[in-house]
């Protein structure tokens, strides 16, 4: 069994930069599941970009429990999942919360003009940007570190 995390570090692993999975539930068969840029700061609530074609958007308005799962692609894999409701859908800031957000997520020689291409300044979106606000009731959290170095070095996991 892989070794979960604590409080602390699950926590600061979702602080860090990671594409999420962002999945709402659906009437008619599987969730919605979708790669979302987000954010986090430890014990507030997690803020999912949603632009105004995203499917999860509308969903959001009748189904408000979702999940969010972000992962380390590479070894020692490490991922933390969230459930919980959607208590807030707010449009987003362009200078105070989307800025911010594209320099999380690009390298920022390119983070001007990915923000000029979607948002140019001093126009008002007609099709409003929004944060999905999500209260994290329910973790599932893995680090395989500790069973990684074992492997590598041809210990038992257990030594």
């Amino acid at each position: 069994m892989s070794p979960s995390m604590g409080t602390d570090e699950r926590q600061a692993f979702l602080a860090g930069m990671h594409v999420g999975i962002f999945s709402v539930a659906r009437d008619s068969g599987a969730p919605l599941s979708l790669p979302a840029w987000y954010a986090y700061t430890p014990g507030e609530d997690v803020r999912v970009l949603l632009t105004p074609q995203d499917p999860r958007t509308e969903l959001l308005r009748e189904q408000r429990q979702v999940s969010l799962c972000v992962q380390d692609e590479m070894p020692p894999y490490r991922y933390v999942a969230v459930e919980g409701p959607v208590v807030a859908l707010n449009p987003v800031q362009r200078e105070l919360e989307y800025w911010p957000l594209i320099l999380r997520y690009l390298p920022e020689m390119w983070a001007q003009g990915y923000l000029h291409h979607t948002w140019p300044e001093g126009e008002g979106r007609a099709d409003v940007m929004l944060f999905a606000h999500v209260r994290p009731e329910v973790w599932r959290a893995v680090n395989d570190h500790d069973e990684y170095v074992a492997f590598l070095s041809g210990r038992p996991k257990d030594a």
